[in-house]
């Protein structure tokens, strides 16, 4: 029997949304890769309908580029066309948010989970294990697969996130 692939899409929101406070929150999507391949589908009509090359959140808030010359009509028309999409597609979605200073206050004693991208990945990473797990039981053969966007690649942020990882393989 084949395995059943699930997919998760993480991306990060940086912190500091207003000036008081200190939030970083890492967010993402689980899907089959069944579902994957129809989501992709979607996302590339949806691009060629709207003549966008780049769906990034970054890009259309700070309205840079191609979004520059779209009506407010037009940037309505393919916002309510992404929505759709995300309400048809069957996925699970897993977020988790840090606020440094209740972080900071409560694990003094462990300073690697004070570092609020490994706090966020492990909280994301024991939620799609236990959906795996779940999946797992339910279809035999499952496995997962995680990607993690970022637009320039931090070295550091890969050590945490291999860190991480091994911290979850050597408890088996």
């Amino acid at each position: 029997m084949a395995n059943r692939k699930y997919f998760l899409y993480l991306d990060e929101m940086l912190a500091n949304l207003q000036n008081n406070q200190d939030y970083f929150s890492l967010a993402g999507f689980i899907v089959s890769e069944t579902e994957r391949d129809i989501l992709d589908a979607k996302i590339k009509a949806l691009k060629d309908e709207h003549s966008v090359k780049i769906i990034h959140w970054t890009e259309l808030r700070r309205f840079k580029k191609e979004w520059q010359a779209k009506s407010k009509n037009g940037i309505k028309n393919f916002l309510e066309d992404f929505i759709k999409i995300i309400d048809e597609t069957d996925m699970t979605v897993l977020a988790s948010m840090y606020n440094e200073k209740l972080i900071t206050e409560t694990l003094k004693s462990t300073k690697w989970l004070s570092h609020r991208h490994v706090y966020c990945m492990k909280k994301i990473f024991e939620n799609f294990f236990i959906f795996l797990n779940k999946e797992n039981s339910n279809y035999d053969n499952v496995e997962g697969y995680i990607t993690v966007e970022s637009s320039s690649v931090d070295e550091e942020l890969k050590k945490l996130f291999h860190s991480v990882l091994i911290l979850y393989h050597n408890k088996d």
